[in-house]
């Protein structure tokens, strides 16, 4: 029984077309990470840079924007 389990374990089963072609888009897909440093004085704007960064790039959706947006005025912070 064991004999039969192993020629199993090495028999090559060609793999479909769709499957690597799948394989190669996903490869093609990925995105490369990117560490990005802000410094700078107190009040340069760092945040929002870095927000902006993240909104124009598709990171951050319009929903989480305008909910921050409507907290900010509940607040009375809507300039910051």
């Amino acid at each position: 029984m064991l004999a039969e389990t192993s020629k199993v374990k090495d028999k090559e089963v060609p793999v479909p077309e769709e499957v690597e072609a799948s394989v190669e888009m996903e490869e093609d897909n990925k995105k490369r990470h990117l560490n990005v440093v802000f410094i700078g004085h107190v009040d340069a704007g760092k945040s929002t840079t870095g927000g902006q960064i993240l909104f124009l790039s598709g990171q951050v959706d319009d929903r989480t924007i305008q909910k921050y947006e409507k907290e900010a005025k509940d607040k009375s912070r809507e300039s910051w």
